[in-house]
């Protein structure tokens, strides 16, 4: 019994370590979003302005937006992507509600010849909150460093600690692991809800799902947009489930490593055999004395004639 709890705690520990892995990069491709990389993003808009389609001209805009900033792809045209600086909470309804130049500071003028690239309006509800929630996207890369030092310390537990399970530093390491893996879990399942909260409002604003006029957070009547949640949300929820997934096989690893070595003490009784001797004394029916001397598994009788 206690080799097969041994077993089990030692599968778990390896389950747990490579969840932890794979959260761990999942995160890291989160946390590398626009700006840092333009295609990966957490919520990215297309707006289109159709009141210009009368003319035979149409005006675009692409928006990226991710952990630490947002890139508008294709800029002039062309194919250039101008991206802000990376930095800890941004607008979003800012950057969507104001043109690309202002929007980047530039005094370039934009390749449409009919005016600004389309914008839309939203509520100071809605904006007020989008951005004190993009500032809890710090929690991306907090949530990161917790999985990767939960990763090193399961791996550890995993290999050199569980040679000595019942020592006390594989006991701590253990529970250290265990530990920073709980708190990994809800730093990522924190920044998941935080971010779907995020980028819901303003997705639900970009769709325009009440209708143009109905809606009083979207105010302009002649753009149409779409939002839709990029890769970076996607490995961030998945990151989340397999936090989850591994809070639970570690802490079943620490019940099963708790039990071995739990019979012990039966084996050492049953290696141990007898005592050193015993003595019954008995008389036979010629007045003889008998003695029986046990000595590990065997009798040995002696007898005293009177």
């Amino acid at each position: 019994m206690a080799t097969t709890r041994g077993v089990a705690g030692v599968f778990f520990q390896h389950a747990g370590t490579f969840l932890l892995f794979a959260a761990t990069l999942l995160l890291v491709i989160t946390c590398v979003s626009s700006p840092v990389t333009h295609d990966i993003a957490l919520l990215r808009v297309e707006l289109n302005d159709t009141g210009t389609r009368a003319w035979g001209v149409g005006r675009e805009r692409v928006v990226s937006f991710g952990t630490f900033g947002w890139c508008e792809l294709g800029f002039d045209g062309n194919g250039t992507d101008i991206c802000s600086r990376p930095q800890v909470g941004y607008s979003p309804c800012s950057i969507l509600s104001a043109p690309s130049n202002l929007t980047h500071n530039l005094t370039l003028p934009l390749p449409n010849p009919w005016g600004s690239s389309p914008v839309i309006a939203f509520s100071d509800d809605v904006r007020k909150t989008t951005d004190g929630l993009t500032r809890g996207m710090i929690l991306h890369p907090i949530a990161c460093g917790l999985c990767f030092l939960a990763f090193l310390l399961c791996l550890y537990a995993g290999t050199a600690g569980l040679k000595h399970p019942r020592g006390a530093d594989a006991r701590l390491v253990r529970f250290l692991s265990v530990l920073t893996a709980l708190a990994a879990l809800v730093a990522t399942l924190l920044a998941c809800i935080l971010d779907f909260v995020l980028w819901s409002l303003v997705k639900r604003v970009v769709d325009g799902y009440d209708g143009p006029d109905e809606d009083e957070e979207r105010k302009t009547t002649e753009v149409t947009g779409t939002g839709t949640y990029g890769a970076g949300a996607w490995t961030l929820l998945i990151a989340a489930l397999c936090t989850a997934a591994a809070g639970v096989v570690l802490v079943g690893s620490c019940c099963c490593c708790r039990g071995r070595g739990g019979g012990g003490g039966e084996e050492a009784e049953e290696k141990g055999g007898g005592g050193a001797g015993e003595e019954v004394g008995g008389r036979g029916g010629g007045g003889t004395t008998y003695t029986t001397i046990q000595i590990g598994g065997g009798n040995v009788a002696e007898g005293n004639g009177r």
